[in-house]
C-alpha cells in the first residue's frame, strides 16, 4: 500500500487553468473520490497521479518518493478508463495479459496471475471470448482485472462506470468496493455521480474550476457542506437567502421571503452577515418534531411519485422548496401544507451579495 501526496499542484492547458495551487493527501489503502462536474479538474488530477500529465508547478510522492517526473510505467499504477479501452481484435485472455507480456513476465506465471485476476472479477471462465462477446458490464471488469493483473501499488479508476445501464452501474459499484477492500489498494476514483461518490468512498474532494472545495467523509460532505456550491452539488437543497440577526444557542435569521428561521452554529458568523440557508428534502416533515424547529407554510406545486416517497415541490412567495414526503401523505397541486424542519437540520452558510 503506498499513499499519495500532491503538494501545490498547478496544470494548466492554454488559458484554461484544470489545477489550481491544488493539495491533497490520499491515505495507504483508502479509495479515495474525485468528485465535480465536467471540466472541473478531477481526470487532470487523476492523470497527473498517473504520470500522464507532469504539473505546471508542485510535486507529487508516493509515500516518500518524488515521482513528479517519473513516467507511468515506473509509478507502479493501474488505470481503468472511461472507455474501457480493450483490445477488440485480442481475447479477454490476451487483454488481462497484455501488462505481464510487455513486463516479460514468464508463461507459467502469466497464466496463474490471469487465473488469479479472471477469479478476483468473476469471469473465470470467459477467457477464450473477445470483448464484444461480452456485455458491457463484462467489458469493465476485464478492464478492472488487467490493471490489478500487474499488481499495481495505486489503482486509478476514471468514470468507469458512466457506460454502464443503472442497474449494471450499482452491480459494479459493489464489485468494485469488494475487490478494493478485498485488496486493500490505494484507490483514486474520478466521478460526477455524486450517489456513487457517496456509497463507496472513505474520502472525497469536491472540485470546482480546479480548486478543491472540500475534503472529507461521505457523511460530513452531505451534512456539512463548507459552502453552496457542494450543498448543491451533492444531493439536492432548498436554499433560502436571509441575514443574521442574533447569535445565542442557535442563529436566528431573518430570510428575504420574510420567514424568521433559526439555524444551528457552524461557521463563524456575526449580526449583519448575508447568509444562504440549505435544508435536505429529506429534512422536511408535515408534523411537529419533538425538537426546536423552523415553520414554512407552503403552496403545493407539484407532487411526484418516487416509489419510496412522494417529492413535492412547493413555494413560499416566490421561493421554491423541495420536500421528499411519506406516499401517505394526501397532498395535491394547490394544497397548502405546514413543513417543518428542525433546527439542527437547518444548516447554514456564509454568502456574499
Amino acid at each position: 500500500m503506498v499513499s499519495i501526496s500532491l503538494i501545490n499542484v498547478t496544470k494548466t492547458f492554454g488559458d484554461v487553468v484544470a489545477n489550481d495551487n491544488l493539495s491533497l493527501q490520499i491515505e495507504e489503502g483508502e479509495l479515495f473520490t474525485l468528485l465535480g462536474p465536467s471540466g472541473c479538474g478531477k481526470t487532470t488530477t487523476l492523470r497527473i497521479i498517473a504520470g500522464f500529465y507532469y504539473p505546471d508547478e508542485g510535486s507529487v510522492f508516493f509515500d516518500d518518493q518524488d515521482v513528479t517526473r517519473l513516467p507511468p510505467e515506473k509509478r507502479g499504477t493501474g488505470m481503468v478508463f472511461q472507455n474501457y479501452a480493450l483490445w477488440p481484435h485480442m481475447s479477454v485472455f490476451d487483454n488481462i495479459a497484455y501488462g505481464l507480456k510487455i513486463r516479460k513476465t514468464p508463461k507459467d506465471v502469466i497464466q496463474q496471475e490471469v487465473k488469479n485476476a479472471l477469479d478476483l472479477v468473476q469471469l473465470g471462465g470467459l477467457e477464450s471470448r473477445t470483448p464484444f462477446q461480452l456485455s458491457g458490464g463484462q467489458q469493465q471488469r476485464v478492464a478492472l482485472a488487467r490493471a490489478l493483473v500487474i499488481q499495481p501499488r495505486v489503482l486509478l479508476l476514471d468514470e468507469p462506470l458512466s457506460n454502464l445501464d443503472a442497474k449494471l452501474r450499482l452491480e459494479m459499484r459493489q464489485e468494485i468496493t469488494r475487490i478494493q477492500k478485498k485488496l486493500e489498494i490505494t484507490t483514486v476514483y474520478v466521478t460526477h455521480d455524486q450517489e456513487e461518490a457517496l456509497s463507496i468512498s472513505n474520502r472525497i474532494a469536491v472540485q470546482r474550476n480546479g480548486i478543491i472545495q472540500q475534503i472529507d467523509s461521505p457523511q460530513q460532505i452531505y451534512t456539512n457542506p463548507k459552502n453552496a456550491f457542494v450543498a448543491d452539488f451533492i444531493g439536492q437543497c432548498s436554499f433560502i437567502y436571509g441575514t443574521v440577526q442574533d447569535i445565542h444557542q442557535y442563529i436566528a435569521i431573518e430570510t428575504d421571503v420574510g420567514i424568521h428561521l433559526k439555524a444551528r452554529k457552524t461557521f463563524d458568523l456575526k449580526q449583519g452577515d448575508s447568509v444562504l440557508c440549505a435544508i435536505r428534502p429529506e429534512n422536511f416533515s408535515i408534523t411537529k418534531p419533538e425538537e426546536e424547529y423552523n415553520v414554512l407554510d407552503c403552496e403545493v406545486l407539484t407532487v411526484l411519485f418516487l416509489g419510496k416517497s412522494n417529492r413535492v415541490h412547493a413555494k413560499v412567495g416566490d421561493l421554491r422548496l423541495i420536500a421528499e414526503l411519506p406516499t401517505d401523505v394526501n397532498v395535491a397541486s394547490g394544497d397548502t401544507i405546514t413543513l417543518y424542519v428542525t433546527v439542527d437540520e437547518t444548516t447554514v452558510l456564509p454568502f456574499k451579495k
